[in-house]
């Protein structure tokens, strides 16, 4: 995938989030992960995704790798604590 083709899939996938397009957007986001091509922009895009279709657990993972390639994103960071709070594990969701 070069650049041109895996910025059209980013832009894409954010459209298609934008406007409710849930299916479209993980094709376009998982797309990019499965050429090795996702930073942490696409993870957390990717968390965005996996949360509108209720998955949990794919939610967490996206933030996961989101995390391991920016410790520091912000958006990941604050999602990853909204996860811990929603099960009550206050602790967690402040760390």
């Amino acid at each position: 995938m070069n650049d041109y083709e895996l910025n059209a899939l980013g832009e894409q996938g954010m459209a298609a989030l934008a406007r409710g397009g849930h299916a479209e957007a993980l094709r376009c986001f998982n797309a990019i992960v499965s050429a090795g091509r996702a930073d942490g922009t696409v993870w957390v895009a990717l968390a965005l995704t996996r949360q509108a279709l209720g998955d949990t657990e794919g939610l967490a993972q996206a933030l996961d790798a989101a995390l391991k390639l920016e410790p520091q994103n912000v958006r990941a960071l604050l999602m990853r604590g909204d996860i811990f709070a929603a099960v009550g594990d206050r602790r967690a969701a402040v760390s």
